[in-house]
């Protein structure tokens, strides 16, 4: 399997990446221009979302290779 990581993408292909994320998933990649780690209860509160919505799009994310989580359980944590 190739390494996927160092493929390069064009600008355009970038922005239809993008355009396939939902409102959430990119409010909450945008709040991590503000803040480099969230919680998912802070990522819920700052967006006013539902918290299992916010679990879903985050895990959705990190699956995706958007954001990464740092530490277990409770006292995690996500980072870009």
């Amino acid at each position: 399997m190739p390494n996927l990581e160092n493929i390069l993408v064009s600008p355009e292909m970038a922005r239809q990446i993008d355009s396939k994320l939902s409102r959430n998933a990119r409010a909450i990649l945008e709040l991590f221009n503000k803040k480099a780690g969230w919680t998912a209860v802070e990522i819920a509160a700052k967006l006013k979302l539902n918290i299992e919505t916010t679990k879903k799009t985050i895990k959705q994310l990190v699956d995706r290779g958007y954001l990464t989580k740092q530490g277990t359980t409770k006292g995690a944590w996500y980072e870009k």
